[in-house]
């Protein structure tokens, strides 16, 4: 709760920065992927897929119930 209470208590701009920052690296950390393997097994591959698209879900249920809990 501490992270969470310190983040609320960040201007805007700082915390849309802090965002943008975390959800490159995690785009940077996915995409590295391709470095270290020439293959990938079709059930990881579809894994994969399946737990993008219910990230995604997820965000547009919260951005239309505006909860997060």
């Amino acid at each position: 709760m501490q992270l969470v209470s310190f983040f609320t208590n960040l201007h805007p701009v700082v915390q849309a920065l802090l965002a943008t920052i975390f959800t490159w690296f995690l785009t940077a950390l996915g995409a590295s992927m391709v470095f270290f393997f020439k293959t990938i097994n079709r059930r990881v591959l579809n894994g994969m897929l399946g737990f993008a698209a219910r990230g995604d879900d997820r965000c547009k249920f919260l951005v239309t119930t505006r909860s997060c809990d």
